[in-house]
């Protein structure tokens, strides 16, 4: 097993173990509980997909109020389009891990809720990155 998959493998395990990585906030909030109360694959899905989808409306929320906050930059035009494309590219970056965290496990339920989790986990970082950065 390649370093890359051991190393993929351990952090979807802490993404979707609830308190088993020291001093770690949840995923999103109420996650920790779904998860707690979760009886089956899909209802993990559930809570993790719930995850992302509140990452993802913070994330926008966020975008949207870095472009605004380009208005006052030397040159909004220069630095909405870095915003832009450095979004576009995370967004690849995401998408593309995202396959590869399915790959690496097999392809099963179990894969697809650790791609899912990875994809939730990402797009917190995301949305933490762009509201922390005084955007």
């Amino acid at each position: 097993m390649s370093k890359l998959t051991v190393m993929l493998l351990l952090g979807a395990f802490f993404v979707l173990t609830p308190g088993t990585a020291p001093a770690e906030e949840e995923l999103a909030p109420g996650y920790n509980v779904c998860m707690e109360n979760a009886v089956s694959d899909m209802d993990m899905m559930d809570c993790t997909n719930a995850a992302y989808t509140h990452w993802d409306k913070v994330l926008n929320e966020n975008y949207a109020a870095a472009l605004k906050t380009c208005n006052s930059a030397e040159d909004p035009a220069a630095c909405k389009a870095n915003i832009k494309k450095a979004e576009r590219l995370w967004v690849q970056y995401k998408e593309a891990m995202s396959d590869v965290v399915l790959e690496l496990n097999g392809g099963g339920s179990l894969s697809r809720l650790a791609a899912a989790g990875f994809l939730a986990e990402e797009t917190k970082k995301q949305a933490t990155l762009l509201g922390a950065a005084g955007l």
